[in-house]
């Protein structure tokens, strides 16, 4: 009974010492890819004197980026995806664009 114990023991510090555990941490120093938003979607409207254009950026329905322009818009750090760009306006029907970012690049959609 003394001997397995004493096995037992051994191959337990032994395992420790190898550091050959169950658990799902990641060894120290490893790399963790992180996506880090780096597109861009830019581009003019026509101006309508008086009127304030609004611009809105969804993906997967969902709002992600907001402005308004009298001209000249710009929505920056996207990540890569489907893109579905809506132009309004009061008064004017909701023009709608679709815009795929990828590999952080940035589109023109005018």
């Amino acid at each position: 009974m003394k001997k397995a114990l004493t096995l037992i023991a051994l191959a337990l510090l032994v395992f420790i010492a190898l550091n050959c555990d169950t658990t799902d941490e990641k060894p120290i120093g490893s790399i963790e890819e992180e996506m880090t938003p780096t597109g861009m979607i830019q581009g003019e409207v026509q101006a309508i004197e008086g009127v304030t254009i609004q611009v809105r950026l969804l993906k997967d329905g969902q709002l992600v980026a907001q402005t308004e322009t009298t001209g000249n818009y710009q929505l920056s750090e996207l990540e890569d995806g489907e893109y579905t760009i809506q132009f309004s306006a009061k008064g004017y029907e909701i023009t709608e664009m679709m815009a795929v970012i990828d590999d952080g690049q940035t589109v023109s959609l005018d």
